[in-house]
């Protein structure tokens, strides 16, 4: 945390919220050994944590598609000529899944950079000359040959350069987790389209699912005279949709109805929709959730704050969301809002959110005041 740049946000009387900013830190790229003087190899995440569903294709030399560009590599010699072979592994916590070597070649006082593409190209000297995956467990070779997809798991990525009589030299590491999503089930507003549909009384509501996706589509759309199904409501124009948002864990997820979107009616209906966007090697995949709607209860209202303290919220990493919402249940923001002991005007909050947000600032630690 840089506490030259701390700030603290607090909200209400009888409440008060506060945010201790601080800026993430970076994940490292790679792990990578260094064990030789004149040898070091790296390698880089290209797509491979971006991806949450791969296949057994995916790693497969013999199979002629396109691969999906996952990850890169560089090697350097800084002494005198080598004669090396490449090897690749994908293995996991139930045992190596696949392994591959390269041909001999030569690598002078020089560089190599190279993708896992190029595992497959015949016309490439990284080509893999062997590849087999009988190595795996018996439980998961099972798993992989009859769904041809990886099982959810942590799987590592490995490459290394092995020098005949010396053995292994270098090799890097690439960690990922797949989690393969299929669903997504709605919590709550609402209930299936009928009759009677549940009451919401706040004009933002917060939506909550739970999904193993992290990406999502989320749409509302207003139930019309004549429609007769969910599906008909979700033809209709949406009132507010938000396409492939990040809510970067897996798990329970809230979404706050943004205070710049379009104010909801009192005594109308609404559905609403989300669709996980999991990202596989060979495209994107979609899978919808189940459809939810309610009725906006006659009377339901927002005092001036409420809308900055929704503001406020959205600057919230997913995983802290919940917890604050459970504890300002009920709660309506009527103080003052201060900034370093300073009041900031309702004018002057927006440009402070903006600014934070712009500068790539997260939240360390959130305090509920009672």
């Amino acid at each position: 945390m840089l506490e030259r740049r701390h700030r603290a946000i607090g909200l209400g009387v009888a409440t008060a919220l506060v945010l201790i900013l601080a800026m993430a830190p970076s994940a490292p790229a790679q792990f990578c050994t260094d064990m030789t003087d004149d040898i070091t190899l790296s390698m880089w995440d290209i797509n491979l944590r971006m991806i949450e569903v791969f296949y057994l294709s995916d790693f497969d030399p013999s199979d002629t598609g396109a691969h999906p560009i996952l990850f890169s590599f560089k090697m350097v010699n800084n002494g005198e000529d080598r004669t090396l072979t490449l090897g690749f592994q994908v293995s996991s916590d139930q045992g190596q899944l696949v392994q591959g070597e390269s041909d001999p070649f030569i690598l002078g006082a020089d560089f190599k950079e190279a993708n896992n593409q190029d595992l497959s190209n015949s016309s490439h000297e990284f080509q893999l000359g062997s590849y087999d995956i009988s190595a795996a467990g018996d439980e998961l070779e099972q798993v992989v040959t009859q769904t041809g997809y990886l099982p959810e798991g942590e799987y590592s990525f490995r490459i290394s350069l092995i020098e005949e009589g010396s053995g292994e030299l270098e090799y890097c590491t690439l960690n990922t987790y797949v989690s393969n999503p299929r669903t997504v089930e709605l919590t709550f507003p609402g209930g299936p389209f009928g009759a009677s549909l549940p009451l919401e009384s706040t004009l933002l509501p917060q939506f909550q699912w739970e999904s193993r996706a992290t990406t999502f589509n989320f749409r509302l759309c207003p139930v019309l005279p004549g429609d007769g199904s969910g599906e008909e409501v979700m033809e209709n124009q949406p009132v507010f949709e938000d396409l492939e948002f990040d809510t970067g864990f897996m798990g329970t997820h809230s979404y706050l109805y943004p205070p710049s979107a379009e104010v909801l009616d009192h005594g109308r209906s609404y559905c609403w929709q989300v669709e996980a966007v999991v990202f596989t090697s060979s495209g994107d995949i979609l899978f919808p959730s189940e459809i939810y709607c309610f009725e906006m209860q006659e009377g339901a209202s927002l005092t001036p704050y409420d809308d900055l303290l929704h503001a406020l919220l959205l600057l919230l990493p997913p995983g802290m969301l919940d917890d604050v919402l459970a504890k300002l249940q009920g709660f309506h923001s009527t103080g003052e809002i201060t900034v370093d002991g300073i009041q900031v005007s309702e004018d002057e909050l927006p440009l402070l959110l903006e600014a934070l947000l712009s500068q790539g600032w997260g939240v360390g630690r959130v305090e509920v005041d009672p």
